[in-house]
């Protein structure tokens, strides 16, 4: 896989320690998903990751960040309000899926620390993560952030400034 950058459309290994390219662009992932085909969804995978041959993760990476995220019920409020409800999810957020997917990708290109700014569901979410792939975290919440979700981070072994 390979970062493209989006002004001069140079082209860099997936695993650059660059943030962005020498020309000031901004890299972005060079990946087509496949054309829809029910029977490239892994069926005996409950959760997101049912869905890898779309994502653009390398090999069996994802069973090193998996906690079971996706797949929560859908339940109707009435016959037009339909409720997804995320709060079955690992650390009760939809930030689970983004986190999963962005910790895969960390460990795909060998991170071993991440740093992340938040309030708190986000911070919660990549801690988790980052703690079942056995990546350090460190988490940075503003002031007056509750106990209650400043534990939680810690609750994963991440760092909280």
């Amino acid at each position: 896989m390979k970062y493209i950058c989006s002004k001069c459309m140079k082209k860099v290994d997936i695993k650059t320690r660059q943030s962005k390219c020498v020309c000031g662009g901004l890299w972005k992932l060079e990946f087509t998903p496949p054309l829809f085909n029910i029977n490239l969804i892994d069926m005996s995978t409950w959760g997101i990751f049912r869905y890898r041959a779309f994502m653009p993760i390398k090999d069996d990476i994802w069973k090193d960040i998996t906690l079971g995220e996706g797949m929560t019920p859908i339940i109707s409020l009435d016959r037009n309000v339909m409720l997804k409800m995320d709060y079955f999810m690992p650390t009760l957020s939809f930030k689970d899926r983004g986190a999963a997917m962005l910790i895969a990708h960390c460990k795909t290109i060998q991170v071993d620390s991440v740093v992340e700014d938040s309030s708190g569901n986000a911070g919660n979410s990549i801690a988790a993560y980052c703690g079942k792939a056995g990546i350090d975290c460190e988490i940075f919440v503003p002031e007056g952030t509750s106990q209650k979700k400043i534990d939680m981070i810690k609750a994963h072994n991440a760092k909280v400034n």
